[in-house]
C-alpha cells in the first residue's frame, strides 16, 4: 500500500515504479485512485487550471506505468477508483471555492477516457458516493457504507 496525494507528485512515482518493476511477485490487482488533493490545492490556486493540470500529469504517470505494466505486469488487474462526489453543502467554508460536486465531475471526465484507454477497469466511485451525500461528514469522506459498497466491488 502507497499513497499518491497528488497526480503529479514526483517524490511518489519513481520509487514506486521501482518496487513495481523489481518485485519478485507482481499484485494480483493494483488500485489506484488520486485527485481531491489536485482539487483543492491546484496550481497558482486556480481550480480551472487544475482540472487541465491533474489531466496532464495523470496521463504522464500513465505512460511510464504503462511501460511497467507492459514489461513486469502483464497478469496484473488494473483498477482506477473515481474521484468521489463531492458533496457541497457538507463542505467547510474554506473549501468551497476549490471543491465541488462539479469539480470532481470534471476531474473524471478528463482522466477517465486515458485510464481506459490504458486497459484499467473503473470502479464508479463518483456515482457511489454521489448516491449518498448526507453519509459525508465532510464534504469529501464517505466512510461506512459508502465505503464498504466501494471495497465490496
Amino acid at each position: 500500500f502507497r499513497l499518491k496525494p497528488f497526480a503529479w507528485e514526483p517524490l511518489f512515482d519513481q520509487p514506486f515504479f521501482d518496487a513495481l518493476a523489481s518485485s519478485p511477485r507482481p499484485p494480483d490487482v493494483l488500485v489506484l485512485g488520486f485527485g481531491l488533493w489536485d482539487m483543492l490545492y491546484p496550481p497558482d490556486i486556480n481550480p480551472e487550471r487544475g482540472v487541465g493540470h491533474f489531466a496532464q500529469s495523470a496521463r504522464l504517470f500513465l505512460d511510464a506505468l504503462q511501460r511497467i505494466v507492459a514489461a513486469n505486469l502483464s497478469r496484473t488487474r488494473l483498477v482506477w477508483l473515481t474521484v468521489n462526489a463531492i458533496s457541497d453543502t457538507k463542505l467547510p467554508e474554506w473549501k468551497r471555492p476549490f471543491m465541488s460536486l462539479n469539480m470532481s465531475s470534471k476531474y473524471n471526465d478528463v482522466v477517465l477516457p486515458s485510464f481506459d484507454k490504458a486497459g484499467f477497469h473503473t470502479i464508479d466511485g463518483f456515482s457511489i458516493s454521489l448516491a449518498h451525500p448526507e453519509l459525508s461528514p465532510d464534504g469529501v469522506h464517505f466512510p461506512g457504507r459508502v465505503s464498504r459498497q466501494i471495497t465490496d466491488l
